[in-house]
């Protein structure tokens, strides 16, 4: 999983364990990307982001197709 500090002063790589602290901060944004599903990224997007169970077990698999059909 990588993590990233995007603020006034650029750009900066973090450590995963720092994502917590990161998330606390007002003066930046937060970019994470999971290239390789694990447990440090389900914890990630379960316990620190707080989203769905659904959205995360989607997030397990890559090139989810969309689940919401037209109607006629």
């Amino acid at each position: 999983m990588d993590v990233r500090f995007i603020s006034d002063d650029g750009v900066r790589s973090c450590a995963v364990s720092d994502l917590e602290e990161l998330l606390d901060r007002p003066d930046g944004v937060v970019w994470v990307d999971v290239p390789t599903w694990d447990d440090q990224a389900e914890h990630a997007l379960t316990d620190l982001f707080g989203f769905h169970p659904l959205a995360v077990r989607d997030s397990m698999n890559r090139n989810q197709v969309p689940k919401v059909g037209a109607a006629r």
